[in-house]
């Protein structure tokens, strides 16, 4: 059966009717006209489009509004367009909603409108959320108000204000700005660049980012998508940073936003322009703050997307990423026959994270050639160095001279680009004597730039892309499978913390209710997470810290022990490297007077007395968590002591869960990393020891954010990495009251891998199995079990005669994003034993675009049929969609698939015929409390 999406008939009407006063026509509205003109019906054809033309229906506004006879009839048509002046708007929807309810009395049967695209503008939000409410009572969806609407090339279809109809092409374009829209088509007609769709989204108080990156994935005619993106709308098309809008509600945007993001780029290269990084002083300009803006491209990279902010690459990057899908990596060779534009080459790939490795005899990097170099020649040193294993891609830097023959060297470029192993970037500097290469060139799949930065910027970005997507297909689980942590005891703190009369709370905290844990609870918390972490032990005087220094052993360092001074330097907090009996009462008499002084308000309970770490050498590192808005919890990782500084923004940051790869990545992007490297140049192993205890608190700190939603804030500064290894010397840790209980680690913008959802199972015929969420190591064995499947059981399951998966759906089979589907997997041990595991069932289900319903699909391995894994399956499914809130589940079963249908009675569903198709059977069953978690073991 295909698979429509529910946006389908907005962008790939049947028909559309445009409503808009043609005596008076706004000046968006006149190119609508003018493509209709001049009958009151037209099919609306360009010269681009390549299918049918799509019939338009012309309406006058006071017509719908009065409920003339001369109204038209709404059969056949999916998309009104409404391009009216604001105080008609709600008229016109009434007489839409009549006209309607009219249709549906005649034949309940008929297929009506269901999509509305509301051109019009409006300043008044007040106003626009009534008119998406007024549309979204009658069942409309609404791309709107304020929108500049859409174009859909190879439908010939132009409706909105954004310019000439483009060529019909692969790139689809979802931007925020209806003017940047406009500039790109503009821009589109004089390269020739060609769009499968450009859509300006307008306030998205129904239809959204989101929405419509779901719309572009399943989308046939597009392979790349371009993103301009401002901000991510909470619901009701509030920014999120509006008074108003609840964390728990941005956070929920936020995270529809990365998993609509994430399932596009699985399927397809996403290039995103990120505007308002940069504008927030600017009057009239809506912005996002530096720290916001880093946030943003964490979450993008996260997403497999790459963030690019040089407008006019954006097309030529999509193009790119859409043809040449072998990855690139950050080494890069040169050739070019100058050497100033190959410094420049250098620079910028150095200062954007590229390498320009040096190579082994006779090969040179760069290969400088000469200015008179002939084009025999430079083609000769591109293909030496393609060889290199050393290199993933290549640049050619081509300055203008009057002995080269640009068309000789462009003929053999073309003629053995297929010869080169590496992808080719090149620089051909000039105007119009290369202008014709440059085209040659890149039918060739030859990118080409006027400038070598642009070149190297252009190729930095198509590594990043592909860096990232290594990142979008890691699945980190909750706990990281270190040993595990005490949760029961770690909650038992927090919850002490929480409920403890007199409490403090953190006086920079902007959490409702937070409280700043004392630095003993703050060091138990961390020690049930098994994070390494110098002891400190509490002195309220002078005599009480000599004792204590005592014991430990000289040096020693002291620090202030108070809930109202977040940081300790700041104030004279903090005295170090301190030896001998006089030191240590001197440093706390100096440090209570200091304090006193600095911070007279502040409560104080005396100073820690611990070991001295950090000698001579050492690194002293930063592992932060705060609770961002929008995003929920953000990891950073730099440098620390009191270089840290207290900005948000220090420091590498990343979106947990974290698993030891995403730990890695994070260290190594991180500027204190080169440090690290640095400091060990003449021990390896010692380097290799301290990043691999770095991740594990990193790891340990991840799973305190997945599995305490009560913890909003924590700073290990310092972290010291010495000649004994690496141990948390300072820690502060912020908690606030858990958000209300929903889908479990809902207060995070990425799913972790839901491991509390494995169960055993016992079948009817004695065997155990494990039921389990999919995970993408699953693709094998999911592709196994398709091929086990009988012809019937496939065509049952898939309605098709494939024989086995294609690679896009057993991509998207078995990378899963938690937050908008569940997929579970029947897993027994491998027959014979030893032979892995083996995946005998498989159950599914995704939510509906009305975030209330979902529906399922199941499939059991032939051999397994009577066992008990469809209808255990099937509970577990309704379960969990209960569990998730869910109001109803539902499926789509051939009415000849009668082992399936008796299944479906058998848990409790409802079958009925689907009235636009006879074969197949609606299955559905409500859910109107959540159920009972599924046992962890028990009888199918």
């Amino acid at each position: 059966m295909a698979e429509h999406h529910y946006l389908s008939s907005l962008f790939d009407p049947a028909g559309v009717l445009l409503v808009v006063d043609e005596r008076s026509p706004p000046s968006w509205a006149e190119p609508l006209l003018a493509a209709c003109a001049p009958g009151p019906e037209q099919a609306l054809r360009d010269k681009h489009s390549e299918a049918r033309p799509v019939p338009v229906h012309l309406c006058k506004p006071e017509t719908l509004a009065a409920g003339s006879a001369s109204a038209p009839a709404l059969a056949g048509i999916d998309l009104v367009a409404l391009a009216v002046q604001p105080d008609e708007v709600v008229p016109v929807l009434q007489g839409l909603e009549r006209l309607r309810a009219a249709a549906q009395a005649a034949d309940g049967k008929q297929r009506l409108p269901r999509q509305l695209l509301l051109l019009t503008p409006s300043s008044d939000a007040a106003q626009c959320q009534d008119w998406v409410r007024r549309a979204r009572d009658g069942g409309w969806r609404v791309l709107g108000p304020n929108s500049a609407g859409f174009v859909r090339p190879h439908r010939g279809l132009n409706l909105g204000g954004m310019g000439m109809l483009p060529p019909a092409g692969e790139i689809a374009l979802v931007t925020q700005s209806g003017a940047l829209g406009a500039a790109m088509l503009d821009w589109a007609q004089e390269v020739g660049a060609g769009f499968s769709l450009v859509v300006a989204l307008g306030d998205e108080t129904d239809v959204d980012l989101a929405q419509v990156l779901e719309f572009v994935a399943s989308d046939m005619r597009t392979r790349s998508v371009i993103v301009y993106l401002e901000h991510i709308f909470s619901t009701r098309g509030r920014r999120h940073g509006d008074a108003g809008v609840l964390t728990s509600e941005a956070i929920g945007a936020a995270r529809r936003f990365i998993s609509a993001l994430r399932a596009l780029s699985l399927a397809k290269p996403v290039i995103v322009l990120k505007g308002g990084r940069f504008a927030a002083d600017v009057p009239g300009l809506a912005a996002t703050s530096d720290a916001a803006s880093a946030i943003y491209e964490t979450a993008l990279r996260r997403a497999g997307a790459v963030q690019i902010q040089i407008f006019a690459q954006v097309e030529i990057i999509a193009r790119y990423l859409a043809a040449r899908p072998s990855s690139v990596g950050p080494r890069l060779g040169i050739v070019a026959n100058g050497r100033g534009p190959a410094v420049l080459a250098v620079d910028e790939a150095i200062g954007d994270g590229m390498r320009v490795p040096s190579l082994a005899a006779p090969l040179a990097n760069p290969s400088l050639l000469g200015i008179e170099a002939a084009p025999a020649r430079i083609v000769d040193a591109l293909q030496a160095l393609g060889q290199s294993e050393s290199l993933d891609a290549l640049l050619l830097v081509i300055a203008p001279h009057r002995s080269l023959d640009n068309d000789e060297l462009v003929r053999n470029l073309a003629e053995r680009a297929k010869q080169i192993d590496l992808p080719v970037f090149a620089a051909l500097l000039g105007s119009e004597r290369v202008r014709e290469g440059a085209y040659r060139l890149e039918q060739c799949g030859i990118p080409v730039f006027a400038t070598p930065e642009a070149a190297v910027n252009a190729y930095a970005h198509v590594a990043r892309f592909h860096a990232n997507q290594k990142l979008l297909l890691q699945m980190p689980r909750p706990l990281s499978g270190l040993p595990d942590p005490d949760l029961e005891g770690a909650r038992a703190i927090v919850d002490r913390a929480l409920t403890r009369d007199g409490a403090h709370a953190p006086p920079d905290s902007d959490a409702p209710d937070a409280r700043l844990l004392s630095a003993a609870d703050a060091n138990a918390l961390l020690a049930a997470f098994h994070v390494p972490m110098v002891d400190p032990q509490p002195a309220r005087s002078a005599d009480e810290a000599v004792a204590i220094a005592n014991g430990i052993g000289y040096p020693v360092a002291l620090k202030v022990m108070s809930p109202d001074v977040p940081f300790k330097s700041a104030v004279g907090g903090v005295l170090l490297n301190l030896h001998g009996p006089d030191q240590v009462a001197s440093a706390f008499r100096t440090i209570m007077l200091a304090v006193s002084t600095a911070a007279p308000d502040a409560s104080i309970d005396g100073v820690s007395v611990q070991a001295m770490r950090g000698a001579a050498g050492s690194v002293e590192l930063r592992v932060a968590v705060h609770r961002d808005r929008l995003w929920g919890p953000v990891m950073r990782f730099g440098l620390g002591g009191t270089q840290a500084g207290h900005a948000r923004r220090d420091g590498a940051l990343e979106l947990p869960p974290l698993n030891r790869f995403l730990a890695r990545k994070l260290i190594e992007r991180s500027r204190v990393h080169p440090r690290l490297a640095r400091r060990m140049l003449t021990d390896a192993g010692r380097l290799d020891a301290d990043l691999d205890t770095i991740e594990r608190i990193l790891l340990r700190v991840s799973e305190i954010v997945c599995e305490m939603p009560q913890v909003v804030e924590i700073d290990l500064n310092p972290v010291i990495a010495d000649s004994t290894g690496v141990t948390v010397v300072d820690a502060r840790i912020v908690v606030a009251p858990a958000p209300p209980v929903g889908v479990r680690y809902s207060h995070m913008a990425i799913m972790p891998y839901p491991t509390h959802l494995e169960q055993r199972l016992l079948t009817r015929t004695g065997r155990v199995c494990t039921i389990r969420p999919i995970q993408p190591e699953d693709a094998e064995p999911l592709q196994a079990l398709v091929r086990r499947l009988s012809p019937q059981a496939r065509y049952f399951r898939f309605v098709s005669t494939l024989t086995e998966l294609p690679p896009r759906l057993l991509l998207k089979f078995t990378q899963i994003d938690y937050d908008r589907e569940v997929a579970l997997v029947v897993v027994a041990d491998g027959d014979p034993p030893g032979e892995g595991e083996l995946i005998v069932g498989v159950g599914r289900y995704m939510l509906n675009p009305d975030g209330e319903t979902c529906e399922f699909a199941i499939a059991i391995d032939d051999a397994w049929q009577g066992a008990g894994l469809g209808s255990r399956l099937m509970h577990s499914l309704v379960a969990l969609a209960s569990e998730q809130g869910l109001k109803r589940i539902e499926g789509h079963v051939l009415g000849t698939n009668y082992p399936m249908l008796n299944l479906m009675r058998h848990v409790g569903f409802q079958i009925a015929a689907e009235p636009d198709e006879p074969d197949m059977r609606l299955v559905w069953r409500d859910l109107p409390v959540p159920a009972a978690p599924p046992a962890a073991a028990a009888q199918a």
